[in-house]
């Protein structure tokens, strides 16, 4: 009799048992495979046509250009920007411009874009879905993607700027340039993360 009163004792803690970690593991598997498996974007253009990452599954890489259209030293840079479009973009690279800055309309990203000769897609971000994803705080940001979306390469387009205020007079260091050059040569990334220099994104909306 007393062996019975403890197996059913052992038989009772182990239902316990199960009936508690069963759920939390399931629960935790599902999470895991939403946040790895189902992420996915829509975004509008300058334009009002909608893009997503499905278009990225036929080129080699992707650079999502972060700018800030109030920005002196985003701005400084679309002579840069616009030289590298060209120099990659016949070799299967996407590149795509983003204003994650939430009071951007479709018609000043027009003629923002106008203004400073890009030709190339142009992303309205306002709830800033791509910097969140891809930890981007600061504009200019350049962020190198392979078709899958991971992201191989995030910071400067090149070391012009030490910091606010302070430049050099040679460019020494072209870190985008650098990081296509070597996911096209099949190499990885020597320096994925460097610091950008430049302005803070507003807060998102909401």
């Amino acid at each position: 009799m007393r062996e019975f009163v403890v197996a059913f004792k052992l038989m009772v803690v182990l239902c316990a048992v199960s009936a508690l970690v069963w759920p939390i593991g399931a629960s935790m598997h599902s999470a895991n495979k939403t946040a790895d498996d189902t992420w996915s974007f829509t975004l509008s253009d300058a334009e009002g046509k909608s893009h997503s990452q499905i278009e990225w599954k036929d080129s080699k890489a992707v650079v999502l250009l972060f700018i800030g259209a109030d920005c002196p030293i985003s701005n400084a840079y679309a002579p840069e920007i616009n030289r590298v479009v060209t120099a990659y973009s016949g070799k299967q690279v996407r590149f795509y411009l983003i204003h994650s800055d939430p009071d951007i309309t479709g018609e000043q990203a027009r003629k923002h874009a106008a203004d400073y000769g890009y030709r190339f897609t142009v992303l309205l971000d306002p709830k800033q879905v791509l910097a969140k994803k891809y930890g981007v705080s600061i504009t200019p940001t350049s962020v190198l993607l392979n078709p899958e979306g991971e992201m191989l390469y995030r910071g400067r387009i090149d070391n012009r700027y030490i910091d606010l205020g302070q430049q050099r007079e040679t460019v020494t260091e072209h870190d985008l340039r650098d990081a296509i050059g070597a996911i096209l040569a099949g190499k990885p990334v020597a320096e994925r993360v460097t610091k950008p220099v430049g302005c803070f994104l507003p807060p998102a909306a909401h």
